[in-house]
């Protein structure tokens, strides 16, 4: 279902149009991406590509390799609670 349905659905909804706060559109960015780093197998590498997954968002990236270096991952800059992995 594309979101434009979805968000159109919950507008025309008062009980559930009630609980937004705020609504913005934000410019469309290209997304920012890194490749597999060189540790991850090949195996996994491979059947991830299968799946579609050719490489990581850049943050993705920056945060497996801060677990692999063995420090924390970070949390998320925007201060939303989001897991840097997502």
């Amino acid at each position: 279902m594309p979101v434009e349905t979805v968000l159109e659905t919950w507008r025309a909804r008062r009980d559930f149009a009630k609980r937004f706060t705020a609504e913005r559109v934000f410019p469309y960015r290209e997304g920012e991406y890194a490749p597999f780093p060189s540790w991850v197998p090949e195996r996994l590498v491979r059947v991830l590509d299968q799946g579609g997954i050719s490489s990581l968002y850049s943050h993705q990236r920056k945060a497996v390799d801060r677990i692999h270096e063995g420090k924390r991952g970070d949390r998320d800059p925007r201060g939303l609670g989001q897991d840097p992995l997502y």
